[in-house]
């Protein structure tokens, strides 16, 4: 193993290369500050891209608070005009609609990855967006003025008048371009989200056909399986498809789609799967009363899912690597193995042995092998992108798989569940959302931010992160991740000589989801804070 006591240096860090350029503009925004300029914005929404992927999530959350400010401004979440298609001689070019649309829908999905199904980090409504999807990139380029869909699949802007509407309508459909697909994805996460949050006494296995009582679980699935049936052919996951994406440059959107509609189910099923909703006693009602079929659906949909994100993630580095340099793509891969174990471990506990049952296809050498790929992503992504954390609790993911494989085998479950969380005498969002998020980490980056959370009970404040790591045994680790390059070492990534790193500036995406991270939490909450005492 490299280290740098052998005198290696480390990898290159590519993303500190736009720190001149991110000054400057941040020395623009602050010089026209007020300034409701289109570029303006455009600037700002660079930069909260170049702050979360240099690790300063505090300045990444309050930036995005001031696009959305920006975007209410301009009032971007309406169209400019009536004439959608150009026709009036005084309209302004197709090309500038089509790109304050794409503008506002970029600002749009900043704030869902932000907001994760919580309202009170929303700033963007989808209740408020008067605007037509994304059409497709040929008719973007060409200057094609067309008709789309708007967030509601099947609905086109009221306003649009004609005779030949209804013959527009599949015109319409057929135009939407992958970005309106992604969308509409992330609509419906934010929307499940929000839903695992507040399950309130909802029934997520009462399949009743009225529409009155069916269950918000089943719902919520149904609008699931229409979104990914609505896909086109030319749009679905396909050899010819990878191929025809990769020579127009578009893989990473590709890919996006189809683990973005993934990891929407993981969020939706894992209600029925211990340890991957926290707090645990959010869903032990569910766990307690559900049926096992429904319990066991759960837990194959889960698996399920995260094993395709691996493979989609696995095909995307060996097809294309360059193309998954995007923080959401660390988040998944670090939920996916998240999801891999936990799943694995609720299963052995519904007193499933065999994983044959839980994922037909694969046994437990495959389930490792997609543990492993998914720690290759993070190390590649790691030149790219401050995803230390993400990496690290990848790694802790598979050291824990080796640990219940192990128990499993012998029929010893040393593990018990985790004890349930007592409501604290304050709210804050610290208590539901994952602390790799963006929130949480900016609220560690406060120089004077307010505790709630000090004054409940230690069993409250304490996150259930499903490990017990201890700081010793964190320099292990490096061993078994470092074991997974085989070839000239030149993809690994190195520890600092003490084992540690620089946790205070790391910062992981905006995943505020309440995944299991199999990280300490009381020593990753010190080192994120510098352990400020």
């Amino acid at each position: 193993m490299a280290s740098s006591d052998q005198g290696s240096l480390p990898i290159t860090q590519f993303h500190h290369a736009g720190r001149g350029w991110a000054a400057s503009a941040m020395q623009c925004v602050c010089t026209n500050f007020g300034n409701s300029g289109v570029e303006c914005l455009m600037v700002a929404v660079l930069l909260h891209e170049h702050f979360l992927r240099v690790g300063d999530h505090a300045k990444a959350f309050l930036m995005s608070g001031m696009v959305a400010r920006h975007v209410q401004i301009l009032q971007l979440n309406v169209e400019h005009d009536a004439d959608i298609l150009c026709e009036q001689e005084e309209s302004i070019p197709w090309v500038v609609k089509e790109s304050r649309r794409r503008l506002f829908w970029a600002c749009y999905l900043q704030d869902a990855f932000i907001e994760c199904g919580i309202d009170q980090l929303k700033f963007i409504s989808t209740d408020d967006v008067q605007i037509q999807l994304p059409s497709l990139e040929d008719n973007f380029i060409r200057n094609k003025p067309c008709l789309t869909e708007m967030l509601r699949q099947g609905t086109i802007l009221p306003f649009v008048q004609g005779s030949d509407v209804p013959n527009r309508k599949p015109q319409a459909t057929d135009d939407l371009d992958l970005r309106a697909l992604y969308i509409r994805a992330m609509a419906i996460r934010s929307r499940v989200l929000k839903y695992v949050k507040h399950l309130g006494d909802d029934i997520p296995w009462n399949t009743s056909q009225d529409s009155g009582s069916a269950s918000h679980f089943q719902r919520l699935g149904q609008e699931l399986v229409a979104l990914e049936s609505s896909i086109p052919d030319a749009m679905r996951m396909a050899p010819e498809n990878t191929y025809s994406y990769k020579s127009a440059g578009r893989l990473n959107l590709y890919f996006s789609l189809h683990i973005l509609l993934a990891q929407t189910f993981n969020d939706l099923y894992r209600v029925g799967v211990a340890g991957l909703v926290y707090p645990v006693s959010a869903t032990k009602w569910i766990r307690d009363n559900a049926p096992g079929d429904f319990l066991r659906r759960c837990h194959q949909m889960c698996a399920t899912k995260a094993a395709y994100i691996a493979t989609l993630l696995d095909d995307l580095y060996k097809c294309h690597k360059e193309s998954m340099v995007d923080m959401p793509f660390a988040m998944h891969a670090q939920v996916c193995s998240g999801v891999l174990v936990t799943t694995l471990a609720s299963w052995i506990e519904l007193g499933e042995s065999a994983t044959s049952s839980l994922l037909p296809e694969a046994g437990l050498q495959q389930f490792r092998q997609m543990l492993e790929s998914n720690v290759r992503v993070l190390q590649h992504l790691r030149a790219y992108m401050q995803v230390d954390l993400f990496l690290e609790s990848a790694a802790q993911a598979m050291k824990r798989f080796d640990k219940i494989t192990e128990q499993s085998r012998t029929n010893a479950h040393a593990e018990t569940e985790p004890t349930e969380d007592q409501s604290p005498r304050q709210f804050s969002l610290d208590y539901i959302l994952n602390p790799l998020g963006v929130y949480p980490i900016a609220r560690t980056q406060a120089s004077d931010g307010h505790k709630p959370e000090q004054f409940a009970s230690s069993a409250a404040a304490k996150v259930a992160v499903g490990s017990t790591t201890s700081p010793k045994e964190w320099e292990s680790c490096a061993d078994d991740v470092m074991s997974l390059d085989g070839h000239d070492g030149h993809d690994a990534f190195q520890y600092q000589s003490s084992g540690l790193w620089d946790w205070e500036l790391q910062t992981p995406m905006l995943e505020l989801t309440g995944y299991p991270t199999f990280l300490d939490d009381a020593f990753l909450g010190q080192e994120i804070a510098g352990v400020r005492v």
